[in-house]
C-alpha cells in the first residue's frame, strides 16, 4: 500500500486505542488472533505492479502459499494498475481466490463514487472490493463523507463485500465512521490491532516464496468473519486447509531430518540432501506458515549457528530439551560472520560499543523490544549480535551464552538487508537515486510511489 499511511503507523501509540475510537480500538496482540476451527489459515498478500508480472506458474503457487490475494485495479480512476490485468487473468486460469482494491484519489463525494464504479468494472470477478483511504486528497466536502459515498456507490453495485482498508491513526483523524462498509482492512505494524478488524495487515516487510519478493502480509480475523466469508464458501472448501496438521515448531528447537527425506524445500524451489547430513542435530532458526504436503510449517535448520537449509515440519523430529547444556564442551569455535536478522530479548541486555564485557556501555534494550542486525560475532563467552545506530556508529549486544542459555528469539533474514534515507532540503528522486547508486524506478517501487510523488524533507525513503 502507500508510504504515507506507512508513516503514519510509525507513529502509532496505544493512546490512540484510547482516546478517539472508544470501545472500538481496543489492542489486541498477534497471539490473539484466531483460526478457523482450529485449522491452518494461510496468510493474505496484496500486490501491484511493483511485484512485478505474475505468471500463471506463481499464481498457482498462490493458490497453496495464501488463502487469498488482495490485487490494486487502479491509483484513483485516472491510472492503471500496469499488471492487473494480467495477474487477475492468471489467478482465475488457477482458481486462486483474490479480492481487488483501490488506492483513493477522489477529490470529493462525487469523483469517490466514480472510482468506485470504476474499480467494479475493471473487476467483476472479483471476491470482494475494498477502498484504500490512507491519504487526504479530497478538496471539497470532508474526507469522511467521500470515503462513505465511495462504499455506497459499491454497495448499489454489488452484494459482494466492501471493506475499508486503513490505519488506525488515519481512521481516527479524517474517517471515523464504518458507514456502507462490511468490513475494516487495518494496517498496523506495531504487533497489535486496534479496530473492530477482521483483516489485518500486520507487516510490510512480508515475503512470498510464490513471487520470491517482498510484500505487504495480512492475518484473517476469523473471530471477525472466517475465510469463506471473504471468498465463498466453495472456494474456501477447496482449500482444504484441515490436512496441513504437522507443526508446532518454534525456534530453538533441536531437531533430527527424518531418514527418508530427499530433498531440502523452501516452500519454492526443491534442492537434492546429502545422507550425510541426517545423523546431525540441528537447531530451528526461522519459521514460515505453509499449507504444504501435511505440513503448516516450514523450519530454517542451522548447525553451528549458521542457517543450512529449510525442511517441512513433517520432515523432522524433535530431539529432547530445546535449550543446549551449559558446558564447554557445547561451545562453538569464536567466529565472526555477516547475518541480517532481527533479536527479540527476554531479557535487560546492556548495548556495549564492541563485542564483549569489557566494552562501555551507552544503552540497554529491554523484553518485548527488537534490534535489527546485520553480522554474529562468537567469542569464547559469549554470542554477540553487532547492529548499526541511527548516528552511524555500530552497538552490540549479546544474543547470549555461547553454547548455553539464549537471551531471547533470534529470527534470521533470507531477504536482503533495507536500507533507508531521510529525504534533505533540494532533494529530489533523481538526485538521491544517482548518490546512492540505484535508479528512480528502483526508489519508488521500494515505496510505493510514482515517479510523480512529491517528496520531502524529513520523509524517510528506503533505498535497498
Amino acid at each position: 500500500m502507500g508510504s504515507k499511511l506507512k508513516k503514519a503507523l510509525a507513529a502509532i501509540g496505544l493512546l490512540v486505542g484510547m482516546t478517539a475510537f472508544g470501545s472500538m480500538f481496543k489492542p489486541v496482540s498477534a497471539s490473539a488472533v484466531t483460526t478457523s476451527n482450529g485449522a491452518v489459515v494461510k496468510p493474505v498478500i496484496d500486490i501491484s505492479e511493483w511485484q512485478g508480472s505474475v505468471s500463471l506458474s506463481q499464481a498457482k503457487a498462490m493458490k497453496s502459499e495464501n488463502s487469498f490475494v488482495i490485487v490494486r485495479v487502479q491509483y484513483g480512476s485516472n491510472y492503471q494498475d500496469v499488471q492487473y490485468k494480467n495477474t487477475i487473468s492468471n489467478l482465475e486460469k488457477s482458481g486462486t481466490p483474490y479480492g481487488v482494491y483501490s488506492y483513493s484519489r477522489y477529490i470529493n463525494a462525487a469523483d469517490a463514487k466514480q472510482e468506485a464504479k470504476d474499480l467494479y468494472n475493471r473487476a467483476k470477478n472479483a471476491k470482494f472490493y475494498a477502498n484504500d483511504a490512507e491519504e487526504k486528497t479530497t478538496t471539497s466536502g470532508s474526507y469522511a463523507s467521500a470515503v462513505t459515498a465511495w462504499g455506497s456507490e459499491m454497495q448499489s453495485l454489488t452484494s459482494k463485500p466492501v471493506i475499508l482498508y486503513s490505519g488506525s491513526w488515519f481512521y481516527s483523524n479524517y474517517i471515523g465512521t464504518m458507514k456502507n462498509y462490511d468490513a475494516f482492512w487495518e494496517a498496523n505494524y506495531n504487533g497489535v490491532y486496534y479496530g473492530d478488524t477482521s483483516l489485518w495487515q500486520y507487516t510490510d516487510s512480508g515475503y512470498s516464496s510464490a513471487l520470491q519478493r517482498g510484500v505487504d502480509t495480512s492475518k484473517v480475523i476469523t473471530s471477525k468473519h472466517p475465510v469463506s466469508w471473504w471468498i465463498g464458501s466453495s472456494a474456501a472448501d477447496k482449500q482444504d486447509v484441515d490436512k496441513y496438521h504437522v507443526g508446532g515448531y518454534k525456534v530453538g528447537d533441536k531437531v533430527k531430518i527424518n531418514s527418508d527425506v530427499a530433498k531440502w524445500d523452501d516452500g519454492a524451489t526443491t534442492t537434492q540432501i546429502d545422507s550425510s547430513v541426517l545423523s546431525k542435530t540441528y537447531t530451528v532458526s526461522q519459521i514460515k506458515a505453509v499449507t504444504k504436503g501435511k505440513s503448516n510449517q516450514l523450519v530454517l535448520l542451522s548447525y553451528d549457528n549458521k542457517p543450512i537449509g529449510w525442511v517441512l515440519a513433517e520432515h523432522i523430529t524433535k530431539q529432547g530439551s530445546s535449550k543446549p547444556a551449559n558446558t564447554s564442551s557445547s561451545k562453538a569455535a569464536s567466529q565472526t560472520y555477516n547475518q541480517n536478522g532481527t533479536f527479540y530479548p527476554n531479557t535487560t541486555l546492556n548495548v556495549r560499543t564492541g563485542a564483549g564485557t569489557g566494552y562501555s556501555k551507552f544503552a540497554t534494550y529491554f523484553s518485548g523490544e527488537s534490534v535489527n542486525y546485520n553480522q554474529v560475532i562468537i567469542k569464547s563467552d559469549y554470542v554477540w549480535a553487532r547492529y548499526l545506530r541511527s548516528n552511524g556508529y555500530y552497538g552490540y549486544v549479546a544474543l547470549g551464552v555461547n553454547g548455553g542459555e539464549s537471551y531471547g528469539k533470534r529470527v534470521i533474514n533470507t531477504t536482503p538487508a533495507k536500507v533507508y534515507y531521510t529525504v534533505k532540503s533540494g532533494d529530489s528522486f533523481w538526485k538521491i537515486a544517482n548518490d546512492h547508486g540505484t535508479t528512480i524506478n528502483t526508489l519508488t517501487s521500494l515505496n510505493g510511489l510514482s515517479m510523480y510523488s512529491t517528496i520531502y524533507p524529513g520523509q524517510v525513503l528506503r533505498i535497498k
